[in-house]
């Protein structure tokens, strides 16, 4: 279980005797949830994906879903739910291959972040991410111009890959499409026009940046 939490930005640099000896000391419950399923229940909770698939799914008053991210293990869920007078779950978590996942709970988390600094200084950096992120998110789905939203988005998905020059799409095509509200033909499009504008090399599910 510890090689599985290393992977989890909360417990980066830390040593896998030392996460092990740490989590004897907080309680947590680890649930394996069957492909199909939907993850539920987990309201003040933290999940982190110790293996398999989960899309994070919206559903719109169309009565479509779209999928807002695709998380695997060492990726964590629910910390929007957390340390809040009231809980409202505006996504759902949808099992798209068998997945075990450790939940943690506010009282848990706390106990983590007194055992260990470098765990709340994560957590907090983590945070700050987010809310970075979620800025810039606004901003490309505010834009007007179809083009600028896409470049946004890959702006975008470079910081969260550690600015490499490649990086990669976590959602197909049709995904895409819908997660920027664009119609498929539109995204085929402007990709094409990036492609011979020579600002990316579209590979599959991978974008090459030039310099």
């Amino acid at each position: 279980m510890s090689n599985q939490l290393q992977k989890s930005f909360l417990f980066k640099h830390l040593h896998i005797d030392k996460l092990t000896n740490i989590f004897k000391a907080i309680n947590y419950r680890t649930v394996i949830y069957a492909k199909g399923s939907y993850i539920e229940n987990c309201d003040r909770e933290i999940g982190i994906v110790l293996s398999g698939k989960i899309e994070i799914q919206k559903n719109l008053i169309t009565g479509k879903k779209i999928i807002m991210n695709k998380i695997k293990g060492g990726d964590v869920f629910g910390l929007a739910n957390l340390f809040q007078e009231s809980v409202s779950n505006v996504t759902s978590l949808y099992v798209k291959s068998e997945s075990v996942v450790m939940f943690i709970n506010e009282e848990g988390l706390l106990k983590l972040f007194q055992l260990d600094e470098n765990i709340q200084r994560n957590y907090l950096g983590y945070i700050s991410g987010r809310i970075h992120f979620l800025n810039q998110r606004v901003e490309c789905f505010t834009q007007d111009n179809i083009e600028e939203r896409i470049i946004n988005y890959i702006k975008q998905l470079k910081v969260q890959q550690n600015n490499k020059k490649q990086v990669t799409l976590n959602l197909s095509k049709s995904e895409l499409a819908d997660y920027l509200g664009i119609s498929r033909p539109s995204l085929y499009r402007i990709l094409k026009k990036l492609e011979e504008d020579k600002y990316l090399i579209l590979e599959a599910n991978k974008i090459i940046l030039y310099d």
